[in-house]
């Protein structure tokens, strides 16, 4: 049977509509917080509370935060693009070069609710305590904390830190140091919910008013459709391990 013209467009916008592609990269699988608020293009980042200085991988651009608070968020559609992946993938892998330069606690990225009255969720690196903290702001109840303990980054020196989270666990390396794993209280993709983006917000460094992230940033990522165990590999690291932790990105 043949279709009309018209019915066949009508079909096609249809399938179109229902089936929306994320924009924010060829491939769903690598979401670079930098170039999502515009800082890939050449200058752009001046006049937005960074300045430009040499990273750990000199092929990339590092910046100093002198002030989070002038940082763009990640805009709506592309904040939605990454929360969609998320959603797929129950997870995410986040990389990220960093180089502190107090030993203050500092928030690495943050989901702010728009209306001002708070946070959504936080990552933040605290120095004096040396743990990497999850913090989730539930709409009701109390805020919910894990800790993972013991990681002493130096001062003024980058270091690389990859963190997995899928569903209710988390695992960080620093460098090639695996950490203790935690487990969160509630499941990464009910936190990063499809619709988040509709009343919350990405921030990079920007936390409350003493933990904007006080030193250097570089290529705050986070990666899909890989495994730890390639990325790790990728950075030199030693992996005796035979199970692959892999996240599968069907988008």
């Amino acid at each position: 049977m043949e279709l009309s013209g018209g019915l066949f467009l009508f079909l096609m916008l249809g399938v179109c509509t229902t089936n929306r592609i994320p924009e924010t990269s060829d491939d769903n699988s690598v979401f670079d917080l930098f170039e999502l608020i515009g800082f890939g293009r050449k200058g752009a980042h001046k006049g937005h509370g960074v300045h430009s200085i040499k990273g750990l991988e000199t092929s990339s651009p590092a910046y100093r935060i002198d002030d989070a608070n002038r940082i763009p968020a990640v805009s709506d559609h592309k904040f939605q693009d990454l929360l969609y992946a998320i959603q797929a993938e129950k997870g995410f892998i986040l990389l990220a070069n960093l180089r502190p330069i107090k030993k203050d606690a500092g928030t690495i990225l943050a989901v702010e609710r728009k209306d001002n009255s708070g946070y959504v969720f936080k990552l933040v690196l605290n120095g004096k305590a040396k743990t990497l903290d999850l913090s989730v702001f539930p709409d009701e109840g109390n805020q919910s904390l894990v800790s993972v303990e013991e990681v002493k980054l130096p001062l003024a020196r980058w270091s690389s830190i990859t963190l997995f989270v899928q569903e209710d666990q988390a695992q960080l390396y620093v460098g090639c140091e695996k950490m203790t794993n935690v487990e969160l209280e509630i499941p990464i993709q009910d936190i990063f919910t499809r619709d988040l983006s509709n009343r919350a917000r990405l921030r990079i460094a920007k936390g409350g008013v003493n933990d904007n992230f006080p030193g250097m940033l570089q290529n705050v990522r986070f990666v899909f459709g890989t495994t730890l165990e390639t990325i790790l590999r990728n950075k030199g690291c030693q992996i005796s391990t035979g199970t692959l932790i892999k996240l599968d990105n069907p988008m």
